[in-house]
C-alpha cells in the first residue's frame, strides 16, 4: 500500500484546547482529508483543506504518488472557496500549478453575492478573462430583488445582459399589505417578452385567495389561464382548498385541474377538523374516494391539545371507525409536560384504554428529566407505577455533565445506570464517556 493510499483512509482533526488558568488557544495546523472520488478516476483522490471556521477552502485532485493532477472530465485540477456571511461566495477553478482555468462547464468562477441578512442577491458566471458566460442553470448572471426578509423578484440575464429564458426570465412573488403584515397572494413566471411561461414547477402563475386573514384557496395555472398541476417538491395537485366555519377550518381537500379530489402532499386527498374541547383538534384523514387514509404511523384519525405557550400537551390515534386505537408508535396516548424554556419535563404513554403501558420500542411507560439550567441533567424511564426500569437499550437512567449552563454548552460526561444504580453499557458500547471540549463547546 503507497503513502497516499494509506493517507486516505486517515481522517486528521483540527483541535482547539483551551488549556489552565492562563486560557492559552494552542491549534493544530488543518491538514487534508483523502477521500476517493466518483467524480474522476478511481486512481485519483481529493484532498480537503478547512479555514479556522471547519470551512472548506480548497479541494484538489492527487494521484497515488502525491501529486496534483487534472481530473478527468471535469477540466480542473483545484476547486477554492471563499466566503461571506457564512455562505460560500465564489468557487473557482485552477490547474495543477494554480493557474486560473475554465472548468468543463465553461466557466472558471461561479460567484454568489450575500446580503447583510444572508440572504443571495445575485449569482453570475464568469471565464477566465472576466467575462460573463453561461452557467449550468443556462444563465450568466441572475439577480435576487427582497423587501427585507420577502422575496420580490428574480431575474436571468445572458453574456451580453439580455434578459434570457433559463428556463424563465423573470419570476416574481406578489404580496398585499393587511393588518398582519406583509402577506404572499401568488407568484408568476415571464418570459423575456413579458408572457406567461411555465416554471419548473409546471405552472406560470399562482393565486392564493384569502377571507380576512386566512387563506381559503391555492390554486396554480399554466401560460394560457388553465388550471395545472403544481410539481414542486412531488406535489399532484393544481388546487388546494381550504374551508371555515366560524373563523375556523373544518376541511382541507386536494384537487386536480379538472377539480376531482386527488392525493395531496401527505397522501391523503382531504381532512375534516374537529373540535371537541377548548385548544383541542381532531382531525380525520381520507382517501379521493371518502375511505379513511391510514397515516404511514397507523391511525386515521388524531387528536392534538395545546397547552401553555401554545406548546402540544396531548396526542390521541383513533382507527377507521373513529376508535381508539394503539398506532403504529406503540401507544395509543401520549401526554407532554415542559419546562418554561419549552424542553420536554415528563412524558407519559397511554393504551386505548388510557391506563399507562410499557411501549415496546421503547422499553418504559414515562420518562422524566432534570435540568442544570438549559441542559438535561438526568433523564430517568419509569414503569407503569412511575418506578425506575431498564429501558430496551438495557439502563434506567442517562446522566449528562456539562462546562456551563448554557443552550450552547456542551456536555463533557455521560454515565448510564440501571435501576439499581449500577453503571450499564449503552447502546454506545460504554457506561461512562467523558469528553474534552474547546472554548467554542467542539
Amino acid at each position: 500500500m503507497c503513502f497516499w493510499e494509506m493517507m486516505q483512509s486517515m481522517m486528521w482533526m483540527v483541535i482547539y484546547t483551551k488549556r489552565s488558568l492562563f486560557s492559552v488557544l494552542i491549534m493544530m495546523l488543518l491538514m487534508l482529508l483523502m477521500t476517493a472520488s466518483a467524480e474522476v478516476s478511481s486512481n485519483l483522490f481529493m484532498q480537503k483543506s478547512y479555514n479556522k471556521a471547519g470551512q472548506i477552502i480548497e479541494r484538489r485532485y492527487v494521484d497515488a504518488d502525491g501529486n496534483v493532477v487534472m481530473a478527468d472530465n471535469l477540466g480542473y485540477a483545484i476547486i477554492r472557496y471563499t466566503y461571506k456571511n457564512g455562505k460560500v461566495q465564489t468557487t473557482s477553478y485552477f490547474d495543477p500549478e494554480g493557474n486560473p482555468v475554465n472548468s468543463a462547464a465553461g466557466y472558471h468562477v461561479a460567484t454568489s453575492l450575500v446580503n447583510i441578512k444572508k440572504i443571495v442577491v445575485e449569482r453570475n458566471y464568469k471565464d477566465v478573462d472576466g467575462n460573463y458566460v453561461t452557467g449550468p442553470d443556462g444563465y450568466a448572471r441572475q439577480t435576487l430583488q427582497y423587501y427585507g426578509k420577502w422575496h420580490e423578484e428574480t431575474r436571468n440575464y445572458d453574456a451580453e445582459g439580455n434578459l434570457v429564458n433559463a428556463p424563465y426570465a423573470i419570476y416574481r412573488t406578489n404580496y398585499f399589505s393587511q393588518n398582519t403584515g406583509r402577506t404572499k397572494n401568488g407568484d408568476e413566471y415571464r418570459d423575456v417578452d413579458g408572457n406567461y411561461i411555465n416554471g419548473p414547477d409546471g405552472y406560470a402563475y399562482s393565486v392564493i385567495d384569502f377571507y380576512g386573514n386566512k387563506p381559503i384557496r391555492y390554486a396554480y395555472y399554466d401560460k394560457d389561464g388553465a388550471l395545472t398541476i403544481n410539481t414542486a417538491k412531488g406535489y399532484n395537485y393544481a388546487v388546494y382548498e381550504r374551508t371555515l366555519k366560524n373563523g375556523r377550518y373544518i376541511k382541507d381537500a386536494w384537487y386536480d385541474g379538472d377539480m376531482n379530489l386527488v392525493p395531496g402532499p401527505s397522501g391523503y386527498a382531504y381532512v375534516e377538523y374537529e373540535y371537541p374541547a377548548v385548544a383541542q383538534t381532531t382531525s380525520w384523514f381520507y382517501n379521493a374516494d371518502g375511505t379513511p387514509f391510514w397515516h404511514k404511523d397507523g391511525y386515521c384519525g388524531i387528536t392534538q391539545e395545546y397547552g401553555p405557550r401554545n406548546r402540544l400537551q396531548q396526542v390521541m390515534y383513533y382507527g377507521a371507525d373513529h376508535e381508539r386505537i394503539i398506532s403504529a408508535k406503540g401507544y395509543s396516548r401520549v401526554e407532554t409536560y415542559y419546562v418554561r424554556t419549552g424542553a420536554i419535563l415528563k412524558q407519559f404513554y397511554f393504551d386505548e384504554n388510557d391506563k399507562r403501558m410499557i411501549v415496546e420500542s421503547l422499553g418504559y411507560a414515562a420518562l422524566q428529566r432534570t435540568y442544570n439550567g438549559k441542559k438535561v441533567a438526568t433523564e430517568t424511564y419509569l414503569d407503569t407505577d412511575l418506578k425506575p426500569v431498564n429501558n430496551v437499550d438495557g439502563y434506567a437512567m442517562v446522566s449528562f455533565g456539562y462546562n456551563g449552563r448554557k443552550i450552547k454548552d456542551s456536555a463533557v460526561a455521560e454515565t448510564y445506570t440501571d435501576v439499581n444504580g449500577n453503571p450499564v453499557p449503552s447502546k454506545k458500547g460504554y457506561s461512562s464517556i467523558e469528553y474534552e471540549n474547546d472554548e467554542n463547546g467542539r
